[in-house]
């Protein structure tokens, strides 16, 4: 039997250590429970603003329409002419005056008047 010189025992070695850290990587990833998985928000403003990306510029899909009662800030985001300052106003107005009867209700928050309202109309909903 021949006997393996030092550099093949060098790569000998490196190809067993990338044979067992993909076997182990593999099986982590088959194993480990969901919870460790982090799920982000589709929020790239480059995918966006892309014609062919198959949402249109404010990062809403083709027909969505976000519920102003469970929606988050970053869901109020997405929305046109809405920025953090006016997000975190319609949060604060739905925890003191409770749930959102009717989108036009929205015109009661602070920043917030009868255009922006008309703009913002056809991607919301109030339960």
């Amino acid at each position: 039997m021949k006997r393996l010189s030092v550099y093949e025992w060098v790569v000998s070695a490196l190809c067993m250590i990338c044979l067992v850290l993909c076997i182990g990587w593999l099986f982590l990833h088959r194993t480990a429970p969901a919870g460790w998985w982090v799920r982000t928000e589709r929020n790239d403003p480059y995918i966006a603003n892309r014609p062919d990306a198959g949402f249109n510029a404010d990062g809403l899909l083709p027909g969505e329409v976000i519920d102003l009662n469970t929606a988050t800030r970053s869901d109020l985001l997405r929305l046109p002419n809405i920025g953090a300052v006016r997000a975190d106003a319609i949060l604060a107005y739905r925890g003191t005056q409770g749930a959102f009867t009717c989108v036009d209700e929205l015109a009661n928050v602070s920043g917030i008047g009868p255009t922006t309202l008309e703009q913002l109309r056809p991607y919301l909903s109030a339960g």
